[in-house]
């Protein structure tokens, strides 16, 4: 990766099935696209705990108010919350469900944490888990739709896809997928900036 240093795991327990993953589990962290975090947790609600510390990497989607939604405020408010500004890394799968490549590290990353009084726990807690870098940065502060609104992939990401597709025709297929963040060009790069 670019850091310099590679990391190895190996997960502890791969299943479909909420009952056999979530009892038990002290921390939740979703790294799936925002569309996905109500069905995920609307399967999980009967084995998550009070105590439970609930994240996403991202902070896309209104996290919080998906968690609310689907757990209810009971059970929320007996919980830890915190959502990542953005993911720590750009990566590619190399092999489905075995090997990714780090593309970029990030340098540092927001976050968000509810209840605030939590954050300097979760901020080490999230330190500790994505390593060194990028650094996570954090206040004290519940604000969800903040780190929302300031989530670089809603300028980036519309910029890149209209770079991407500029010259479409809308029917022709493709040759071959096109690269997202290696397809930019010097045309895309002055539409972001």
């Amino acid at each position: 990766n670019d850091t310099g240093k590679d990391t190895n795991g190996k997960a502890k327990c791969i299943s479909g099935d909420p009952a056999e993953v979530v009892p038990g589990c002290n921390v939740i962290l979703f790294a799936l696209p925002t569309d996905r975090h109500e069905m995920y947790l609307k399967a999980m609600l009967p084995y998550i705990k009070a105590g439970t510390i609930i994240g996403s990497m991202s902070s896309v989607g209104d996290f919080d108010l998906s968690v609310r939604n689907e757990l209810g405020s009971a059970l929320t408010d007996k919980c830890t919350l915190f959502s990542l500004e953005t993911l720590p890394w750009a990566c590619r799968i190399q092999t489905f469900g075995r090997v990714v490549q780090v593309l970029g590290t990030k340098k540092d990353i927001d976050l968000c944490v509810y209840p605030g009084d939590q954050c300097w726990k979760i901020r080490d807690l999230v330190q500790s888990m994505i390593g060194p870098l990028p650094v996570v940065a954090t206040s004290p502060t519940e604000n969800f739709l903040g780190i929302t609104i300031m989530n670089p992939n809603g300028i980036a990401h519309p910029s890149i896809m209209y770079g991407l597709l500029r010259n479409w025709d809308g029917v022709t297929p493709f040759a071959k997928p096109p690269l997202f963040y290696q397809g930019v060009d010097d045309f895309t790069v002055d539409i972001i900036a």
